[in-house]
């Protein structure tokens, strides 16, 4: 599956649903293990940021709060795999 289609996939979910695949333990770990680390970084984003159906938000403020969530997570990675590495260790 294509990023695009994952995507478009999770933000076709409910926020209760998107919410249930944050919490599976088993699903993040193979995540982790399967993307690379920057689209592990922004599928985990659109699994936990979530924004209420009408509400009006700027793109660029949404793309601040996936990326402040990616920098939570991982911090800013000097290398490729720096999120899968610090996920793990």
């Amino acid at each position: 599956m294509t990023e695009d289609e994952r995507t478009s996939r999770l933000l076709s979910l409910s926020s209760a649903d998107r919410e249930a695949l944050a919490a599976d333990r088993a699903l993040t770990a193979g995540l982790r293990r399967t993307l690379p680390a920057d689209a592990f970084a922004r599928t985990a984003a659109l699994l936990m940021v979530d924004v209420p159906p009408g509400t009006d938000l700027p793109v660029s403020t949404w793309l601040s709060r996936r990326g402040r969530r990616w920098r939570a997570c991982c911090g800013r990675p000097p290398w490729p795999n720096a999120c899968s590495t610090r996920a793990r260790g």
